[in-house]
Parts: structure tokens; sequence; C-alpha cells
């Protein structure tokens, strides 16, 4: 069996990568279609996932079905990676390894399989002192990323050895069977709570890590919505105080224009409707005054027509009216 670290870079187009638990990199494939049915079946041709990560926080919602379904390690950076670090990576692994890597998607999965490898490296490198045999050197890998202790991951290893070396069983005179070394037939039945013990420990353990990254990310959603709703409201709010603006600055422009007006009729009486003018001189005036009228009504016209900035504004209201009917 393969135990694997896999690096997931979530999105559109979903970005895998494989090390094997010695930190070398091992596969990588980019998947365009089909989401997680498609990335988990792929990670099942590979191997078994010991540890799945990412490298980005909080975890994304994919990161999260994928070690809930393989019933894996999570492992979230403390911080988000910068591009340059990826990039650092990357070239580390092609220096060590003849290695493609086809697009920033599986650069990224990489760099966040290398980051999860290198955290827990020391640990890894642990069983090698062990003197157990490459595949039980593995097995011992894999369950210290699953968070059992090493004295108990060994004992784990060792147990069917121990279960063939217990001494015989003998009948005492009543019929039933008595063990020739009582202390010895305890000490395997304790052995086995233990295990059990541990392995509900580690199984709590994994289940919290994953229900802490899910509120984490659930949590940065909320700021999102939040933020996304203040932000709404500041720019509601700019919207009306810049049409109580216009309003306002209308109709001070509607007075100008009255007062205009009426200074025009005082400045010329004998055009104004109680002049005593004879017929003769009203056709000049009607002249005059239907060569000076077009101005005034070209104003009044500039009043009445909405400005540049009312129609961005009513533009801005039906867009919010539809996303809110959108919403709804």
């Amino acid at each position: 069996m393969t135990y694997l670290i896999i690096g997931v870079d979530p999105g559109h187009t979903i970005g895998l990568a494989a090390l094997d638990l010695e930190g070398r990199p091992l596969r990588v494939a980019h998947i365009q279609q089909g989401g997680f049915e498609a990335a988990l079946a792929t990670l099942e041709t590979w191997g078994t996932p010991s540890l799945i990560a990412t490298d980005v926080r909080p975890a994304p919602e994919l990161v999260l079905k994928l070690a809930s379904a393989f019933n894996a390690a999570l492992f979230v950076p403390a911080q988000p990676w910068r591009e340059d670090d990826k990039k650092k990576v990357v070239r580390e692994v092609f220096s060590h390894f003849s290695f493609p890597v086809e697009n920033v998607h599986e650069r990224d999965a990489l760099s966040a399989a290398v980051q999860a490898w290198r955290n827990y490296q020391n640990l890894l490198r642990l069983p090698a002192k062990t003197g157990l045999s490459g595949g039980e050197i593995e097995i011992l890998r894999h369950l210290l990323l699953q968070g059992f202790r090493h004295d108990v991951a060994l004992e784990r290893i060792r147990r069917p050895k121990i279960q063939i070396e217990e001494q015989p069983v003998a009948e005492n005179a009543s019929g039933q069977q008595k063990s020739s070394h009582p202390s010895q037939s305890s000490q395997p039945q304790s052995s086995l709570r233990l295990q059990t013990l541990e392995r509900t420990l580690v199984e709590l353990r994994k289940a919290i890590s994953l229900l802490e990254a899910e509120r984490e990310r659930l949590s940065h959603r909320i700021r999102l919505l939040e933020n996304g709703v203040a932000e709404r409201q500041r720019r509601d709010s700019t919207v009306r105080k810049m049409a109580a603006e216009i309003m306002r600055l209308r109709a001070s422009l509607k007075r100008v224009n009255e007062r205009k007006q009426k200074e025009w009729v005082k400045t010329n009486p004998s055009r104004s409707p109680s002049s005593s003018r004879s017929a003769s001189a009203k056709p000049s005036a009607s002249v005059s005054k239907s060569s000076s009228s077009p101005s005034r009504d070209e104003d009044l016209k500039d009043i009445n027509e909405p400005s540049e900035i009312e129609k961005v504004i009513e533009e801005y209201r039906r867009s919010r009216q539809k996303e809110d009917a959108a919403g709804r």
C-alpha cells in the first residue's frame, strides 16, 4: 500500500500533487471538470492519502471534503503562501528531481504538499531508526501522521508478532483453560484496551481538526459577507447624499434663474406685459422678446432635464433592484 502526502489547489481547475512519505514527488495532475468526485477518483488510483494539505488559510471546502473522505490528517499553513514562496519551492524540487509541472494549479498543489512534508519531516525521519522493515516503516509513518504516539504506533505494528509468541494455554483441574503465565495473559488485554483508546483519541483529534477548519472557513465567509453588506450600505449612503445635493443645487439654480428673469423684466419695462406702448412698438418688442426667450427656455430646460450624476444614480438604483429581486 502506497501512503501519500497530497497537495490540493482548489478552484475551477483543481490541482493535485502527491509526495511519498520521504518527500519525493510522485505525481501531479489538474482536473478541469468533475470537481470533488473527479478529484476523489483520481486520488484513489494513486494510493492512500495520509495527509492532505493546502497552501491557503482558511482551508477551502474541497480540501476539507477530501480529508474527510479519506479519513486523512489535515495540514493548513499558519499564513497563506505568497507567490514568490511557491515559485521558490518548485525551483528547489526541480533542482533535486526531474519533475514536470504543466501549470500554476499543479505548481500550487506541489508547493502545498512540500510545505506539509517539511512541517512533519522530523517526525517522519524517526521510523528510520527503529529497525523495522521498509513496509513497516511506511505503516509507522502513516500512523504517526494520523496522530498516534510513537510507542503506541510501534505496538500496533508489532502486535501480530506478540500474539504469535504468547505462551501456550494449559487446562487446570476443573477443565478451564489457564495461562501458565497469568501476568502475560492480562498484558495483551490491557495493551488492546490501550490501542482502542488511542485509536478513539486519534479519530476525535482528526474530527476536531476538521471541525475547527470548517468553523474558520465559515467565519471567513461571514466576514466577507458582512464586509460586502457594509460596503453596499456605504454606497447607498453616498448615493443618498449625492441625490440630496443634486436636489439642493437644482432648487438653487431655479431660484437664480427666477431672480434673473425678474431683473430682466425690471431692466426692460417696455417689454413687460404691463407696458402701454403703442401697437406699432409691439412688433419690435415681441421680436426682441422672442429673441431673448430661447435663452430662458433653455435654462428652464436644463433645470428640468436629469444631469449625468442623476442618470448614474438612477442606473445604480435599477441595478440594486435587480440584485434584490434575484436574491429573493
